[in-house]
């Protein structure tokens, strides 16, 4: 499962950076979704920044998984909680800013909250494999 986990988490992330960082994305957003060209700019760079997504996605799956299965599902609730509050925190900042694109705003909260998320996951999935509490998991 990590394994499985490590490569397609990985794998993904590099095609949606491949989306970013190559002529590919023009074709993507210019060709087929049909974006302005001059707003190619800002879908590269919120492109570059959801190339941790698909990875986190895997990560915050993996550690949900292993506390439903030791039975403990408090931590998976305060994951999401730290993750909407980020994303609130964020775009709230940046639309009072004004200073970055909505989308770029967007892609940079769910981003910042994908990492929050997986990190207090991977810190209350440590406690919990540490305390013993499950040991085939």
């Amino acid at each position: 499962l990590t394994r499985f986990m490590l490569i397609f988490g990985l794998g993904i992330s590099a095609l949606v950076a491949l989306v970013a960082a190559t002529p590919l994305g023009e074709v993507w957003y210019v060709d087929l979704e049909r974006i302005p060209e001059d707003g190619m700019s800002m879908a590269r760079l919120a492109t570059w920044l959801m190339v941790p997504m698909p990875f986190l996605t895997f990560l915050i799956s993996y550690w949900q998984g292993m506390l439903v299965h030791a039975h403990q599902t408090r931590p998976i609730s305060e994951g999401v909680g730290i993750g909407l509050a980020t994303i609130g925190l964020v775009l709230v900042i940046f639309v009072s800013l004004g200073t970055v694109p909505g989308g770029v705003a967007a892609t940079l909260a769910i981003t910042v909250a994908g990492v929050l998320q997986a990190a207090w996951l991977a810190i209350r999935w440590n406690g919990v494999r540490r305390r013993g509490i499950v040991a085939a998991a």
